[in-house]
């Protein structure tokens, strides 16, 4: 996932078409500051490091909750404006 953006921002992913938490499902957390982030897997539990960027500036935590896998597997997305 590549995520644009010109400040704080909640991406939260979900397996479930209806964006149920019944299912695995990951919130990225991008910091303030960072413009672009590319986040190559949501099956962290810890804050991305080293981080790949895209541009200037990175930053991205993500938290993950498993059932089965959630890469290549995501149904549904919310941006913070949403979760």
């Amino acid at each position: 996932m590549v995520v644009h953006t010109t400040g704080f921002q909640s991406i939260g992913v979900y397996d479930s078409p209806s964006c149920s938490r019944n299912d695995d499902w990951a919130i990225a957390h991008i910091s303030a500051g960072y413009n672009q982030v590319q986040v190559p897997t949501f099956e962290h539990r810890r804050p991305l490091d080293p981080f790949e960027p895209i541009g200037p500036g990175n930053g991205a935590t993500v938290f993950y909750v498993e059932d089965d896998g959630l890469d290549g597997k995501v149904s549904c997305i919310r941006t913070s404006d949403s979760l």
